[in-house]
């Protein structure tokens, strides 16, 4: 089980990924907008970070930058969501420390999937820098 924290300015899109991923077990908490979601990140610390790509009041790029800066998130698991989709933006969010990128819409399958394969990838590199 992991505690995750989702960024999604979309309350329906919001609400079935945060039901998908705690059928498959996982603590969520989920933001609606971009300027309490650094400081909440940075508090609780969570073992992956969902952002949406554009948010209401903020972007997500700039709270991946901002995340990166932080000693103690700047290994965190870093997942993008993107409606655009274009290989510019995904570029992008990579460029900006996201570790992954989905587009939307998306199968909940396909993003539980892929939670699971980064938080595999960070435990893996956790144990190989202890």
């Amino acid at each position: 089980m992991a505690r995750i924290i989702y960024v999604e300015g979309d309350a329906q899109v919001g609400a079935e990924v945060q039901q998908a991923l705690r059928e498959a077990g996982h603590l969520v908490g989920l933001i609606d907008h971009g300027m309490l979601a650094f400081d909440t990140i940075a508090f609780n610390r969570p073992d992956l970070v969902i952002l949406d790509q554009s948010l209401p009041d903020g972007q997500g790029l700039d709270i991946v930058r901002a995340l990166r800066r932080l000693p103690a998130l700047c290994r965190t698991p870093i997942l993008m969501l993107s409606a655009g989709g274009g290989e510019a933006e995904m570029d992008e969010a990579m460029a900006a420390g996201a570790n992954a990128c989905l587009v939307k819409p998306f199968a909940p399958e396909l993003l539980v999937r892929r939670v699971a394969e980064m938080l595999d990838d960070a435990s893996l590199q956790d144990e190989a820098g202890a």
